[in-house]
């Protein structure tokens, strides 16, 4: 069982290697087909060994025709503190060393508490570096360790997937959606009238509202809204 999990991983998108693609099956499925009425007229071993051969050689050449392991870096740019359900966008920079152009796909190592969209059939040129975005929307608060990002990227043939795994360590602190709080603080009038203070309009030129701050020395006594002092009496 251990020496079956890497190759597990890797079909789960993880670890690092080579895959055929659908369009390699495809192509290999219309082959074998093509072997097989082949066979009525001429069948031989040996021709069926040799094609077989012969046709995954060619195909084995669209790993050259695709970036090196250590000819593509990617790294990751996101916010440290996020609040629940609201979307944050994520930053990527992929660098292509190589002199080959390639088509990848990108899945992050974040948990399944977060909806997420990967980039996915991205064009990335030959010796240039990409900025690439998607969003993410956590939906669980806590602390959070996001330290594996993986990739699959393909030349323009298409026949074969090569897999890489980077490691990079971010820490992120989802914390409870404050808009609500935002918008309920941005009213002065709701935020008294819950501290069990009562808005009274005042007269012309005394300003808005009777009390927004208590009164101190030196203010204008003409100014004052007698009524709301503790130790007025009529």
């Amino acid at each position: 069982m251990k020496r079956l999990k890497p190759l597990w991983d890797r079909l789960l998108f993880q670890d690092k290697g080579v895959l055929p693609t659908k369009t390699f099956i495809i192509y290999f499925s219309l082959f074998i087909i093509a072997l097989f009425f082949l066979s009525f007229w001429r069948f031989s071993w040996l021709f069926l060994m040799f094609a077989t051969i012969l046709f995954l050689c060619l195909s084995i050449i669209d790993l050259y025709l695709m970036p090196g392991r250590k000819e593509l870096t990617i790294t990751r740019e996101l916010t440290k503190e996020m609040e629940r359900y609201e979307n944050y966008l994520v930053k990527m920079t992929i660098e292509n060393k190589s002199s080959f152009d390639c088509i990848i796909r990108i899945k992050d190592s974040f948990p399944v508490s977060f909806q997420t969209t990967f980039p996915e059939n991205q064009s990335i040129p030959k010796l240039q570096k990409t900025m690439l975005s998607y969003e993410i929307k956590p939906l669980i608060r806590g602390k959070y360790t996001i330290d594996k990002l993986y990739t699959r990227y393909r030349s323009k043939i298409g026949l074969w997937e090569r897999q890489l795994t980077f490691n990079q360590k971010d820490e992120l602190k989802v914390i409870p959606n404050l808009s609500e709080t935002k918008k309920y603080l941005a009213s002065a009038q709701n935020y008294l009238l819950h501290e069990g203070i009562k808005i009274r309009k005042m007269k012309s030129g005394m300003g808005e509202f009777s009390k927004v701050r208590s009164y101190v020395v030196g203010d204008d006594p003409r100014k004052m809204n007698w009524s709301n002092l503790p130790n007025f009496k009529r």
